[in-house]
C-alpha cells in the first residue's frame, strides 16, 4: 500500500526546493525544484538520507534548472548507499533542462545512475527492479513441526527438492500408465515376415 508520508522542504521563492515522498514500500521520490548548489545542500541532504534509508530512489530533476558539483557529489554518495543494499537510484532529466543535462554529461553521471527523460518510465523501471529483487530473495525458513524428529525436518531447499522429486515421480507414473495402456504394435515389416507362405517359393 502506498505511503501517505509527504515532506516538503522549502527555503523561499528564489531558492531551490525539495519535495520528498515514499510512493510505496521500497520506492521513494525526491523532487528538486529550481536551482541547487552548496546553499541548498542543507535541504537536499536530509531528503536524500530519508529516501535512501530503506528504498530505491527516484530523483526527479524535471523542474530543476541548475545543479553544481556539490549536488552531483551528494547524488553520487546517495546512489552508492542504495547500491550497497542491492537497490537503485535513478534520475529524471528531461531534454528541456539543458543545463542539468549538460552537467550530467560533462561529469559522467551515466556511470553512476540510470538517467531517464520521463518520470513514468523511471518509475516503471525501478518498480520492475524491485519486483525482480523480491523474486530473488531467499525463501524464509519453513515452519518446524515439533512432533517430527530432527532427522525428518527438511530445510527449505530440501523441502523444495522433495516437492520437485514428487512431481517428477508422478510424471513418470503417468508415462508408464500411458505406455501400458497402449496396444502392442509389431515393428514395421514384422507381421509380414511372420505370415506363412501361401504358395510355392
Amino acid at each position: 500500500m502506498a505511503s501517505d508520508q509527504h515532506i516538503s522542504l522549502r527555503e523561499g521563492p528564489q531558492r531551490g526546493s525539495v519535495d520528498f515522498a515514499h510512493l510505496e514500500p521500497g520506492l521513494a521520490v525526491v523532487t528538486m525544484h529550481g536551482e541547487h548548489d552548496l546553499s541548498t545542500i542543507p535541504l537536499l541532504q536530509p531528503a536524500l538520507e530519508q529516501a535512501t534509508a530503506h528504498s530505491s530512489v527516484l530523483v526527479d530533476l524535471s523542474d530543476c534548472a541548475f545543479i553544481d558539483s556539490t549536488v552531483i557529489a551528494l547524488l553520487v554518495r546517495a546512489t552508492k548507499a542504495v547500491q550497497e543494499r542491492g537497490e537503485q537510484l535513478a534520475l529524471v532529466i528531461p531534454p528541456e533542462q539543458r543545463q542539468v543535462s549538460r552537467a550530467a554529461a560533462m561529469t559522467g553521471l551515466t556511470e553512476f545512475f540510470g538517467i531517464y527523460s520521463a518520470r513514468d518510465t523511471a518509475l516503471a523501471r525501478l518498480r520492475l527492479a524491485n519486483d525482480r529483487a523480491r523474486w530473488l530473495e531467499p525463501s524464509p525458513p519453513m515452519a518446524v513441526d515439533e512432533h517430527q524428529s530432527p532427522e525428518s525436518q527438511p530445510a527449505g531447499d530440501d523441502a523444495l527438492s522433495a516437492v520437485l522429486e514428487a512431481m517428477r515421480e508422478a510424471a513418470r507414473e503417468r508415462r508408464e500408465q500411458t505406455t501400458d495402456a497402449a496396444p502392442f504394435e509389431h515393428p514395421i515389416g514384422a507381421s509380414a515376415a511372420q505370415q506363412e507362405p501361401t504358395g510355392p517359393p
